[in-house]
């Protein structure tokens, strides 16, 4: 970690993300965040876990179906969605 990165995480930023567990460069500043939204839980998107698993499964076939996605990583991102822990 550099001098930089050790003054920030003392004055509150690196902070660990609640809802994904991830450290973004602006976490723990207020204002600072630049998405719009703070990020929705996936409980709240999808209260079931079908639900989270058909949600990945239409997209995925969207793309498959526009060529941005091979069908064997289609797949994949779907067994990953069935293993997932959502909710």
């Amino acid at each position: 970690m550099n001098t930089f990165d050790f003054e920030r995480e003392s004055a509150g930023y690196l902070e660990t993300d609640p809802w994904d567990g991830d450290i973004d460069p602006w976490d723990g500043a207020s204002g600072l965040d630049p998405a719009p939204t703070p990020e929705p839980s996936l409980q709240v998107l999808y209260p079931t876990r079908q639900d989270y698993v058909q949600a990945v499964t239409i997209s995925a076939g969207k793309a498959v179906a526009s060529g941005l996605l091979l069908p064997a990583d289609a797949a994949e991102a779907i067994s990953q969605a069935s293993n997932a822990s959502v909710p």
